[in-house]
């Protein structure tokens, strides 16, 4: 008959036990820091993605002619229809009246949906940044970037960030405590920086 003498087992000395808390907690602590740094990332990537789709759009409304789906185009444009997604488009002018009358005047959309941990806000001119709700501006043959409200003329977008005509895209965590990225549209030019709360710098 075999026997186990459980008296001779030996437990954890105190030193193999804050060795292996130890690796423990140095395991968590890279494993948010990463965490942070991937979220951090996500919003730059997401930023310049959205960057280069503005880009694009004026350049394509500065070159843009009639086409058999977009037959009385009057530019490019982009609907911020939440905080979370947004619609490229081109705008084209059934009506015939040079104002925006609606979705009805966007042909051939491009849905884009913002990263799950990445919310957006638009600010137009001294006002507060507040969730997109169906926001839209485009940019004309000339490269102009324009708002206004649907079936209204439109006020062309100044580049000063402090005048009443400015507008202003800032992206941000969900958890709101990573730095926070901006595009400000101009008229004559678009600049992505960092927003601190108050201004955008590049």
């Amino acid at each position: 008959m075999i026997t186990i003498n459980i008296m001779n087992r030996r437990g954890m000395t105190i030193v193999e036990l804050m060795t292996v808390m130890s690796i423990v907690a140095i395991l968590v602590v890279m494993g948010s820091l990463s965490m942070d740094m991937i979220r951090k990332e996500r919003i730059k990537s997401t930023s310049r993605e959205l960057f280069a789709d503005l880009q694009r759009l004026r350049t394509d409304a500065m070159i843009q002619g009639p086409t058999t789906t977009v037959p009385n185009p009057q530019g490019l444009g982009i609907r911020l229809e939440s905080k979370s997604n947004y619609t490229l488009f081109k705008f084209n002018d059934t009506s015939g009246n040079y104002f925006y009358d609606g979705v009805a005047e966007e042909a051939e959309q491009i849905p884009k949906a913002l990263p799950s941990t990445v919310i957006m806000n638009v600010k137009v001119g001294p006002a507060a940044p507040v969730d997109p709700i169906n926001t839209v501006f485009a940019f004309d043959h000339f490269g102009f970037a324009r708002y206004g409200t649907v079936g209204a003329d439109w006020v062309v977008v100044e580049d000063d960030a402090a005048s009443a005509n400015s507008l202003l895209l800032i992206l941000k965590d969900v958890t709101k405590s990573l730095p926070m990225r901006c595009i400000h549209v101009g008229s004559n030019r678009m600049r992505e920086g960092v927003w601190n709360g108050v201004t955008c710098s590049e």
